[in-house]
């Protein structure tokens, strides 16, 4: 190889280098949770999303917290919960994300990604119960502790 080759290797990979420190996107730091709480973002949501909402459960008495139920929360926010002492860990969770928009006064939404780890079948109405059919929303993501999370919709988990 060449000098000359090879200085034009190692332009094109320090081009490379500076052109991924400038478009890497640093997720910003997350508030620090309350006393006894969790904090959750949400990074690389699907493309139009606007909106989301979260759900988290106890994992063994199956006590549950909401955010966001009205799925008007913008997809920015955090959402915090503060838990008494007897939840368990670790978190089950059932986070939705939105492409939401309204319309004369009336919200309109559609879902743009589930994740759910709180039951791996999905539901049968005709028995009231847990039926055998997977259900495509279920994943293990589970929060192991107190502390502030971003799930990370790309990867699939907690960081």
């Amino acid at each position: 190889m060449t000098v000359r080759n090879k200085n034009k290797i190692i332009v094109l990979g320090l081009g490379a280098a500076l052109a991924l420190l400038l478009f890497w996107k640093k997720k910003p730091p997350l508030p620090e949770p309350p006393e006894n709480g969790v904090i959750v973002a949400i990074m690389n949501p699907p493309s139009g999303a606007n909106k989301w909402q979260m759900r988290i459960i106890d994992d063994v008495s199956l006590k549950m917290l909401s955010w966001g139920g009205d799925a008007h929360n913008n997809i920015e926010e955090a959402a915090s919960f503060t838990l008494s002492p007897e939840w368990l860990f670790p978190l089950m969770v059932d986070i939705s994300i939105y492409e939401a928009w309204q319309e004369n006064e009336e919200w309109h939404s559609r879902q743009l990604y589930r994740v759910q780890s709180h039951h791996p079948t999905l539901w049968d109405f005709d028995k009231m119960d847990w039926g055998n059919e997977e259900d495509p929303t279920y994943k293990e993501v589970l929060i192991p502790e107190y502390g502030s999370y971003y799930y990370n919709v790309a990867k699939g988990r907690f960081e």
